[in-house]
């Protein structure tokens, strides 16, 4: 559908949005990563790069009922465990799962080359920055201290469970606006 006479914005940049995870520290997003592979290796039911990283960028108690409902793992976990899972399981599971991710993040939230750079530019053209993570805030707070290594404070950060609604949707990019 195409609009026409739309009102555009023709001005200068005045903010920008980040995620975190991989795209200003950790490159690749291996943090979540290794935490899933922990946690699931953890219970019997070793996963792969692949299967961790197909649910990327959703808040992380979502992620783990997207790895659960992949068919292979599903199989995996009823003929350990005589049943699917439940929402008791994925609770269980995802409280074990943020004492991995908080370790995996501050083992591996070095800052994306040219990120400082980035940042000085940004703030030296007025913009304003935003940052948003499908981590939860107990999981962003091991990401603070990487922040302020480099003299890092953006303008506005919100988490996954700080909204109604984790990515795909636009909730934590209006949050931050």
């Amino acid at each position: 559908m195409t609009y026409r006479n739309k009102p555009q914005y023709i001005g200068p940049i005045q903010g920008v949005i980040f995620d975190i995870a991989g795209t200003i520290l950790d490159h690749g997003s291996v943090a979540p990563i290794i935490a899933f592979q922990q946690l699931f290796e953890s219970i019997d039911i070793p996963i792969t790069e692949a299967e961790a990283r197909a649910p990327m960028g959703s808040e992380k108690r979502e992620h783990i009922r997207q790895l659960l409902a992949m068919d292979r793992i599903a199989t995996k976990w009823v003929s350990i465990y005589q049943a699917k899972p439940c929402e008791k399981d994925i609770d269980q599971l995802y409280n074990a799962f943020i004492d991995h991710q908080i370790a995996a993040i501050h083992n591996t939230s070095t800052p994306i080359s040219g990120l400082t750079k980035t940042l000085h530019f940004l703030k030296r053209a007025g913009c304003k920055i935003g940052c948003n993570t499908g981590y939860a805030s107990i999981m962003a707070d091991a990401v603070k201290p990487h922040f302020d290594s480099i003299g890092f404070s953006p303008d506005s950060f919100v988490c996954a469970t700080q909204v109604p609604r984790g990515r795909p949707f636009p909730d934590m990019c209006l949050q931050n606006a």
